[in-house]
Formats: C-alpha cells, sequence, structure tokens
C-alpha cells in the first residue's frame, strides 16, 4: 500500500508523546514505532521500517523534539514535553 511522503516521521512524533517520562530508550520507541498502524499499513520489512526510523528520528533531532543522550547509551531525551 501507498503511504504518503513523510508518514514515518508523523508516526514517530505520535509515538514520542506516548512516552511520559524526560528521558526513554530508543529501542522502545522504535517498537512502538513499529507497532503504529500506518507502520504495518506500509508493509515495509523490519529491517526497512528501522532505517525509516532512523531518518524520522534525525528529522525530529534537527527541529529540535528529540536528541540523543549518551548516558545510559542508546537513551533519547525529549525537547518537547506533551
Amino acid at each position: 500500500m501507498l503511504v504518503p511522503d513523510g508518514w514515518a516521521t508523523a508516526v514517530a512524533a505520535e509515538a514520542l508523546r506516548d512516552f511520559k517520562g524526560r528521558k526513554f530508550c530508543a529501542v522502545d520507541w522504535f517498537a512502538t514505532f513499529s507497532a503504529h498502524p500506518l507502520a504495518k499499513k506500509s508493509s515495509d520489512r523490519p529491517e526497512e521500517l528501522l532505517a525509516r526510523f532512523v531518518v524520522a528520528v534525525n528529522d525530529l533531532q534537527i527541529v529540535g523534539f528529540a536528541s540523543a543522550s549518551k548516558r545510559p547509551r542508546g537513551t533519547i531525551e525529549k525537547r518537547v514535553f506533551s
């Protein structure tokens, strides 16, 4: 199925709102991203979904919604609170 351009960034931003704390694990964010109905409709293989997720996270980091935290490694820090 065809999905609109930018869907991965929109889904990642929506999934970001699901996390209540300021810091959380990137793996949990990817799991939430993968479980989203639009991600399932895309019919992408898991490795394609991961690639889309990485680009979406980069997009959200550029606009300041999230940033990578190295303590502990694999942690994402929310910059925008819902």
